[in-house]
């Protein structure tokens, strides 16, 4: 990620993010969230989905 980013999730919490912060996101249910660059650039960030513990790798 190149700029800051505000993360707002559903309960109203509002979590920042900046160049080289790393997360991982385990709560992949419920109403979402809102994305807030903050700065006037455009922000790039990378997401990599994992699997869960209930799928197996096809390769296997």
């Amino acid at each position: 990620m190149r700029l800051a980013v505000h993360f707002e999730v559903s309960d109203g919490t509002i979590r920042h993010f900046g160049p080289g912060d790393v997360t991982i996101v385990e709560d992949t249910s419920g109403k979402g969230h809102r994305s807030k660059t903050v700065g006037d650039e455009t922000a790039l960030q990378a997401q990599v989905q994992m699997l869960g513990d209930d799928q197996r790798c096809l390769n296997a």
